[in-house]
């Protein structure tokens, strides 16, 4: 039949295939598998339920016409799609999947009589219609009925499919609704009993790179490199590991759909291996950490709606406690391991009856198992705080808040001009001068915790105070000669625009860790208009105030800020900031340039500024 209309079936399949034959062969195999697994039956017993199910369509010809009434027969739309599924389901599934086992005994017996089938030998072998012989049992006959006996093994799947067809064959008063939201959500909840592993490695993994990684070294640093470096407790680490992983494998799919902390598709495929970067097992808003974040997030919402329910369902209207997330353990959680606790407990209350003709009957004890369920599982647990902690990068650090906060806890002065080109002169390579930013990232988010003394050298701070190895630091004499924790603002930013101006000459992104939705690219008019006004104003000023905005206030700007007046929205923060604005900048600079455009105007305007010293090599 297939070789018949090879061409117009092969036209209906995208992509393409070679051998269509072949194709639907597997494709009809896997289907029978699949069907198998959903169902609880064998693979012979998954194509009996197509025949059956072929067989209710053709019986139900004449009511197809009234059952598929108001339905878009081409299926061109969605709804029409989604309605003659809802259709099919109730006209043709669910009548013979409620009551598969009946029709699947029903079918055997008609076999059985069947004279042209019931005398075969093997078949009465298969189906065990003989009795034992024993006598055959001890000379080991190949044709003995004990050697081709079947036990339908007892899954969670199995389990589940057999709970479906009690539920829809029973009263509401008899339904165990516990038991049913249980298992509606059993894929995702069996994740639950890594939460507290997953947690446990953020906190080891926070208190180790807190405010000392950057997000770059993050995204670079491969678990194979982090093992190699904690060999007194990698055993540890790689157990942690592979139960985010566990977690991960499970729900992934579902994290393309978790609101506010939905991942794309393409997150959704990664792989924890051995090359995956550290960055994606650290909770963060951007990046592979959002994975992390996604995960947490999910679980916790899970495990509390969970119980939220399971509470409704249950008519317990007292208020369960609170706990955090960073004192949770799997006594907190509806955590359970599949095989080792839930499958025990239901194999409890399961009666095996065998006779012969017949094979296996298994019946459950619904109501005793939901008790059980609930007392084991549910009841007692608490309310997760849903606070999830993210991981702070050590740029993270800089942002308006902490600086603001660290102006308050100390006053903050300007280097003079001279000590800023004498320091510069002394930072021979870019990656000192990244080297420095990095020890005042650190010692940045400890002065806006704890504040300090303002004259006290930024040199002793970082050595006596953080006890910064030597080989860290300033890496210039001028720098650590004369600048006080009352200047590290002043150095901050004197570094920060320096390493700018050289990843810009290099053709390199200065702005690798600030979102996208400033990188806008200005058109040739706006860039001639652009130019003009910058040759009315102080441009050094301009690039050093446009810089510390873009560092600080706009790695994360809302989408409501995007279409400010660029122009207006620096003069603003600086009168928010009590610092004087910039006269005529919203006369000069044009009003269609917007905070969109805000890196894309730093590097033009960098560009008119005096030529790059040679020093930075």
């Amino acid at each position: 039949m297939f070789q018949r209309f090879n061409q117009s079936i092969a036209a209906v399949i995208k992509p393409p295939v070679q051998d269509v034959v072949q194709f639907l062969k597997e494709h009809i195999q896997h289907d029978i598998r699949c069907i198998a697994q959903c169902t609880g039956k064998n693979d012979d017993e998954a194509v009996q339920i197509i025949h059956l199910l072929l067989v209710r369509i053709v019986s139900d010809l004449d009511q197809q016409g009234e059952n598929l009434v108001n339905i878009d027969g081409n299926l061109t739309t969605k709804d029409s799609r989604t309605a003659w599924e809802d259709k099919f389901m109730t006209t043709y599934l669910n009548p013979v999947l409620s009551a598969i086992s009946n029709l699947l005994k029903d079918s055997l017996d008609r076999m059985v009589r069947d004279e042209r089938l019931g005398n075969n030998r093997l078949m009465r072998l298969l189906h065990e219609l003989d009795g034992p012989n024993y006598e055959s049992i001890t000379e080991l006959d190949s044709m003995c009925p004990a050697l081709w006996r079947y036990r339908k093994k007892i899954t969670i799947e199995y389990f589940s499919f057999k709970f479906q067809e009690y539920s829809q064959g029973c009263d509401k008063p008899d339904r165990c609704e516990v038991l049913a939201e249980f298992l509606k959500k059993e894929h995702h909840l069996r994740a639950l009993q890594y939460l507290p592993d997953i947690i446990k490695l953020q906190r080891l993994l926070s208190e180790k790179f807190h405010r000392r990684l950057d997000r770059n070294e993050a995204e670079e640093f491969t678990l194979a490199k982090f093992l190699k470096t904690a060999l007194q407790v990698k055993e540890q680490f790689s157990a942690l590991i592979n139960s985010f992983k566990m977690a991960w494998k499970i729900v992934r799919s579902s994290l393309t759909q978790n609101g506010p902390y939905s991942i794309s598709q393409e997150m959704c495929q990664i792989e924890v291996t051995n090359t995956t970067p550290i960055s994606m097992f650290l909770p963060a808003i951007t990046g592979q950490g959002r994975c992390a974040l996604a995960l947490n997030n999910f679980l916790v919402t899970l495990h509390n709606d969970f119980i939220g329910r399971c509470k409704s369902l249950l008519k317990d209207e007292s208020r369960p406690p609170e706990i955090s997330l960073a004192s949770i353990t799997k006594a907190h959680l509806v955590a359970y391991d599949p095989e080792k606790d839930f499958l025990p407990m239901v194999l409890v209350h399961c009666d095996y009856s065998l006779r012969v003709g017949e094979g296996t009957t298994v019946e459950f004890n619904w109501k005793c198992l939901e008790r059980q369920l609930v007392d084991r599982f549910i009841r007692g647990r608490p309310r997760l705080m849903s606070l999830v902690e993210l991981f702070v990068f050590s740029k993270d650090i800089c942002d308006g808040e902490v600086f603001k906060v660290l102006k308050q806890k100390i006053r903050q002065e300007e280097l003079t001009r001279p000590v800023q080109d004498q320091i510069l002169n002394e930072l021979i390579q870019l990656t000192d001068v990244c080297d420095a930013l990095k020890s005042l990232h650190i010692a940045i988010g400890f002065l806006s915790s704890a504040g300090g003394d303002p004259s006290m050298s930024i040199r002793e701070y970082l050595h006596s105070g953080l006890k910064m190895t030597r080989t860290n630091g300033l890496k210039s004499g001028k720098a650590e000669q004369f600048c006080e924790l009352q200047h590290i603002v002043s150095l901050w930013l004197l570094l920060s625009l320096e390493r700018a101006r050289v990843l810009t000459k290099r053709k390199q992104d200065p702005f690798d860790d600030v979102s996208d939705k400033v990188k806008s690219s200005l058109d040739k008019k706006q860039k001639y208009c652009l130019n003009n006004g910058l040759q009315k104003l102080n441009v050094d000023h301009f690039v050093r105030v446009l810089l510390e905005f873009i560092l600080l206030y706009l790695k994360h700007v809302s989408d409501d800020q995007l279409n400010f007046s660029l122009s207006a929205y620096i003069n603003a923060k600086l009168f928010e900031k009590d610092c004087d604005v910039i006269d005529g900048l919203e006369e000069y600079i044009p009003k269609d340039i917007k905070v969109e455009h805000a890196v894309e105007a730093w590097k033009v305007a960098c560009k008119r500024r005096l030529p790059l010293k040679d020093v930075l090599r």
